[in-house]
């Protein structure tokens, strides 16, 4: 992609049907820290931001609204990484469901128009694979694009952004 929004991203697709598609860049951690987390979502939210406690730029559409992922395991004994999963979280309940284990909190979001991602796939704009959980509350976002091409056998893994630093 020529995009400099999408350079290195890392994007989680959320939802992908015929009237487009959406989703949040996981590895584009903003110059937030220091924001007060607490003064943005409340305590009781800002208690289970994932580290690093900074707001990440989910993609260049509607900057200005807050989008935030949960990480929820279901009420039981068996808590292993299938029964774990990522949703999106409604920020305007005062306090998180029990089950919300962690937070990561994305201004703004990445959207695509009726069939647009389609017709990046087909031109290998994107390199697709599989996410696991971990990926979206990494503590290590700069880190992100190289270890899902690689646990993915991508050769590309190690390419600089810049080919002229090679």
């Amino acid at each position: 992609m020529d995009d400099p929004n999408f350079a290195h991203a890392v994007v989680l697709i959320l939802l992908h049907s015929i009237d487009g598609a959406f989703g949040l860049v996981l590895n584009d951690e903003s110059s937030s820290r220091g924001v007060d987390i607490t003064d943005l979502v409340g305590p009781a939210w800002s208690a289970l931001v994932a580290p690093p406690e900074s707001i990440f730029i989910g993609g260049p559409c509607e900057t200005s609204s807050v989008i935030a992922l949960g990480l929820t395991k279901p009420d039981t004994d068996d808590l292993d990484a299938e029964s774990t999963t990522i949703s999106v979280v409604d920020l305007s309940q005062p306090a998180p469901d029990a089950n919300i284990e962690r937070v990561r909190l994305f201004a703004g979001y990445s959207g695509w128009a009726p069939m647009q991602l389609d017709a990046e796939l087909e031109q290998s704009g994107w390199y697709v694979a599989d996410s696991v959980p971990g990926d979206s509350f990494t503590s290590l976002p700069i880190d992100l694009w190289e270890q899902v091409l690689k646990r993915n056998g991508e050769p590309y893994a190690r390419f600089p952004s810049n080919p002229s630093y090679n």
